[in-house]
């Protein structure tokens, strides 16, 4: 007898990471654990890709650190208002909470990622839609 992983079926996500590697990495555990993922490197292209495609969560790797990051991280919550974003840092404190929820985040998750914790975040946020204020 032959054991297959069954896996449940989710909405599609994207991740965005400029390390293509670690970013192609991430995106096959995700789809072994059922969530369909898009993966992109830059903020354009991105955004391009929310504008041709639903997606109900972004997972976005970020550089906090970097002013511009955060200007694109609220130009994607103005073009993703329905999708769920989950910011990947470094550091997950208060601060650095607060800091992602103003520019639209929803969720901070410290780098590195551990999958099981964030395949439980995704699931919790594919079982809801996002609110929209």
């Amino acid at each position: 007898m032959q054991i297959r992983r069954i896996t449940a079926s989710y909405e599609p996500l994207l991740l965005l990471d400029p390390q293509m590697d670690s970013a192609v990495e991430l995106a096959r555990h995700l789809e072994w654990n059922g969530f369909p993922t898009c993966v992109e490197s830059s903020a354009a292209a991105a955004k391009a890709a929310i504008e041709r495609t639903y997606f109900a969560t972004l997972i976005v790797i970020a550089d906090l650190d970097d002013s511009a990051c955060l200007d694109w991280l609220d130009d994607l919550r103005r073009t993703a208002a329905r999708c769920w974003i989950i910011v990947v840092s470094p550091l997950c404190d208060a601060k650095t909470c607060n800091l992602i929820f103003r520019h639209g985040g929803d969720a901070c998750v410290t780098a590195p990622v551990s999958i099981d914790d964030l395949t439980r975040r995704l699931t919790a946020f594919q079982l809801r839609a996002r609110p929209v204020f």
